[in-house]
């Protein structure tokens, strides 16, 4: 915040003293001018009382005093001393004899009035009358009080008068502040989600190249079964780099107040055997069991924002699996249905790891908290756990912690989600066993055009679109894309947004007012995960907002629906699942070796888990189904059918010889 001018302070400072000087000022001369006023009118007023005291006493006594006698003349001055006013009565004859005198005990100032009695216009005596300044002081008094209480009245309402003026200055000039500090949060704002933007751009490009070949490798008939295993995890492990990307990502977008529930018809049950296969090996690699326990009762198509439930599901398994060095990890998925037919769904986290602390149960869902003390611990960014309580709150659920330290912990969340009729799934439910192989035989020749300037993205789509049947070009840039658009006419672009020279933008603008340019299909690609750019992107004149990374069943499903065009599937081989595995029967066990079987045998007994992963990693080929049902009963702690099966099978090659 800019500081303002020194000599702008000290001018303000001037004004003020100024101002109160000024004020002090007016005060005094009003109350001194009020002063002499009130002094001056009372002194007239008590004058003008006196002379009439006079002037009333000269009437009634207008009499020769001689004739009144002693009695009369009393009883006259007694009645002059009632009132407040005369303190002192002294008759005199005309021999200026005393003929009746009278006083009160009033102290004070006084004043003296004598006054002759004529009688017939003949002098018969004299009357001399003190008065008490005493009523004059009181009336003064009285009127300087009331007027005090009403200046003060008056000062204190010009003070708070004053006061609400320099309140409203100070607020005004907070205000100001305050604006400034907006511009400059806001300034920065932009900033870091100009920054964010960039980066997501520059680390999603790589990884669109990464799961998309990685993608297209696994799914080649011509790839043997192992290197599809390994491909597989280089696609999972890369969709797990993008979900931390994405972390720092969705904090800028609840920060800034745009994350946003994006609710979707998916099958609950596969996302969540996708999550158990993404762990399964991360939980070998450190000799963890993992368990995937879903109740009966928990639905499987289900309308919920499927990318911040599975963000959710993987936070927290990373979490149990980084705090955990022996036992193992659960994950226990179930649900309720509620009155209106909809879901509530319940889940549960639980590790045999180090626990929390009772004082830290909350801090861990505060931002780059940090529970652990050693190196592994500290790993990560520190935004899990804060982006898992977020989003689940976002999806209208809630999320509590259960930790014993030394013995593990228990992560609990419920959130609602809205049932699906089955019918509504049938296409999409589909879609994933299906792999497009070709255009259909009755299609026309379609002319792609690519617009991209990274070549790796380019050659993924080449890679993609070619074999299919499509006839491609490409372009690196936006200017390239409209020269080629000029002299080939394609009927789809692919346009990338964020190309040199002329963008992505540009290019599509000056597309659509080319001959043709209306007809064109312009697909848009683009690493932004901000939402905020979809509008623009569409008002340049793109149908459809695509988001790096894609997969190849989002790029033929575009296509297909704004090109009208067919394909030709075939189906592809369902992955395989180890949760559906028959239990371990002696009949599976024919034709391993007898020595194999006894070594196996005797790391089965000893409990040593790690030893019997490396007897089943060591089975050939064509022992792959063994040593799935194998591996199964290991990580699901079957050890007690274990042995009892393979002392089946050694006591029948023992019979047996």
């Amino acid at each position: 915040m800019n500081e303002r001018p020194k000599n702008s302070d000290s001018m303000n400072h001037w004004q003020t003293r100024t101002l109160i000087a000024a004020v002090v000022l007016v005060v005094v001369l009003v109350t001194g001018g009020s002063y002499w006023y009130t002094v001056s009118t009372n002194e007239q007023a008590f004058v003008e009382k006196i002379n009439g005291t006079l002037t009333n006493l000269r009437d009634a006594l207008s009499m020769p005093l001689w004739t009144v006698d002693n009695q009369s003349v009393k009883q006259l001055g007694n009645a002059i001393l009632q009132g407040d006013l005369v303190v002192s009565v002294v008759v005199r004859d005309d021999d200026g004899k005393i003929v009746f005198t009278a006083k009160n005990d009033t102290a004070g100032e006084t004043i003296l009035r004598t006054m002759p009695v004529y009688y017939r216009e003949a002098l018969v005596g004299e009357l001399q009358l003190r008065f008490s300044q005493e009523p004059l002081h009181n009336e003064i008094q009285r009127d300087l009080t009331m007027f005090a209480a009403w200046g003060g009245i008056l000062l204190l309402f010009w003070l708070w008068i004053w006061r609400l003026r320099a309140e409203m200055k100070l607020r005004k000039q907070t205000e100001k502040e305050l604006l400034r500090s907006k511009e400059k949060a806001e300034s920065a704002n932009r900033a870091k989600s100009t920054f964010l933007a960039n980066m997501s751009h520059e680390l999603r490009t790589p990884l669109n190249a990464i799961l998309g070949f990685s993608e297209m490798i696994g799914r080649d008939h011509a790839t043997p079964a192992a290197t599809q295993e390994k491909v597989a995890i280089i696609n999972r492990s890369g969709e797990h780099l993008l979900a931390l990307i994405n972390d720092v990502l969705d904090m800028s977008k609840i920060e800034a107040g745009r994350a946003e529930l994006e609710p979707d018809r998916f099958d609950l049950h596969r996302l969540l055997h996708d999550i158990d296969d993404l762990f399964r090996l991360r939980t070998e690699t450190k000799n963890l069991a993992f368990i995937l326990d879903l109740q009966q009762d928990l639905p499987v198509y289900i309308l919920l924002d499927k990318g911040k439930l599975r963000q959710v599901l993987i936070n927290l398994l990373s979490n149990a699996i980084k705090f955990t060095d022996s036992g193992g990890v659960t994950l226990r998925g179930g649900a309720e249905l509620l009155p209106d037919n909809n879901w509530r769904l319940n889940f549960e986290v639980e590790d045999t790891g180090t626990g929390i602390p009772a004082d830290k149960t909350e801090t861990i869902f505060e931002a780059f908290a940090q529970v652990g003390h050693s190196p592994v611990e500290q790993q990560g960014t520190g935004l899990g756990l804060a982006i898992t309580r977020l989003f689940i709150q976002l999806m209208g659920g809630e999320i509590s912690v259960e930790s014993n330290p030394g013995k593990g912990s228990i992560f609990r969340f419920e959130i609602p989600a809205e049932a699906v009729d089955v019918s509504e799934l049938e296409q999409s439910i589909d879609e994933p066993n299906q792999q497009v192989v070709s255009l259909a035989t009755d299609e026309p020749e379609w002319r792609i055009l690519i617009a991209e300037d990274v070549p790796d993205n380019r050659l993924l789509l080449r890679s993609l679109l070619e074999p299919i049947g499509f006839i491609v070009r490409d372009a690196v840039n936006g200017e390239e894309a409209i020269q080629q658009f000029q002299d080939w006419q394609p009927q789809l672009i692919w346009m990338d947004m964020g190309m040199p020279v002329i963008d992505g933008y540009e290019a599509t603008r000056r597309i659509r007012t080319l001959p043709g340019g209306q007809k064109v299909k312009i697909l848009a690609l683009t690493a932004s995960v901000f939402k905020e750019e979809e509008p623009k992107i569409l008002a340049a004149g793109c149908d459809v907002v695509l988001h790096k990374p894609f997969n190849e069943s989002t790029i033929f499903t575009a296509m297909e629906k704004q090109l009208g065009l067919h394909y030709i599937y075939e189906e592809r081989d369902e992955p395989f699942n180890q949760a559906s595995l028959p239990k371990l029967g002696i009949e599976d066990l024919q034709g391993l070796p007898d020595e194999w079987l006894v070594q196996f045998l005797n790391a089965v007994r000893l409990g040593d888990s790690k030893a019997m992963l490396v007897f089943t990693n060591n089975l050939a080929v064509e022992h792959a189904k063994i040593k799935a049902k194998l591996n199964h009963c290991i990580h699901e702690f079957q050890f007690k059918h274990l042995v009892k099966v393979l002392e089946d099978k050694v006591g029948l090659i023992k019979g047996h010889f």
